[in-house]
């Protein structure tokens, strides 16, 4: 048995890595009960046929948290003093290809939500059904 921390990752050669963090609610009866009933309704459609909607926000003004560095040393960086701009990034995706993508400035609202789905992505997923069915 080791005498220290240290010592003990560098014998196991075992290294700190950022945690991947998942909802608490993810555990609850609730919650994986609507899940396996969520699988029973799609288990028969052919992932083909599945379209999925999905967005996502990227601040601009934030910088990394790990760095690289010769053993023993310290990383020193500087944050920007300002927090940056937000883009939203939103987008149709298929099994095999993006059908639509729609970025903005600032965050995702029911209204930014509405213009995708009814203009944008609708109009490429009748084309793509249209495509799919012959």
């Amino acid at each position: 048995m080791c005498k220290c921390n240290v010592l003990c990752i560098t014998k196991t050669k075992t290294n700190t890595k950022k945690k991947t963090l998942r909802s608490s609610q993810a555990k609850t009866e609730r919650v994986q009960r609507l899940r396996i009933e969520y699988w029973e309704k799609v288990k028969h459609i052919d992932p083909e046929d599945l379209v999925f909607i999905d967005e996502m926000g990227v601040l601009l003004g934030l910088t990394r948290t790990y760095a690289r560095s010769d053993r023993g040393s310290r990383v020193y960086d500087f944050k920007p003093y300002y927090r940056g701009a937000k883009v939203s990034v939103i987008g149709g995706i298929s099994l095999k290809k993006v059908l639509a993508v729609m970025t903005l400035n600032g965050s995702m609202d029911g209204n930014a939500y509405k213009v995708f789905t009814l203009t944008l992505f609708a109009s490429t997923i009748m084309d793509w059904c249209s495509s799919c069915n012959g």
